[in-house]
């Protein structure tokens, strides 16, 4: 059985800030120092905060 915790909006937006700020680095940190375990609530935090700048952006070229 699966269970199903729900977080309030002042403890997301905490995250949200602690990562805009710098203190936590990436959503695993987020993760671990908070014990968030769903692989998506993070990023799903993310976009519907609006605030996709803090996902580190990796892109990939061919090479030509």
């Amino acid at each position: 059985m699966r269970t199903i915790i729900k977080y309030t909006n002042d403890f997301k937006n905490k995250i949200l800030d602690e990562m805009k700020s710098g203190k936590l680095k990436r959503i695993e940190d987020a993760k671990l120092t908070y014990g968030i375990y769903g692989s998506e609530t993070l990023p799903k935090w993310i976009g519907k905060s609006g605030r996709e700048k803090l996902y580190t952006k990796v892109v990939i070229r061919n090479a030509a």
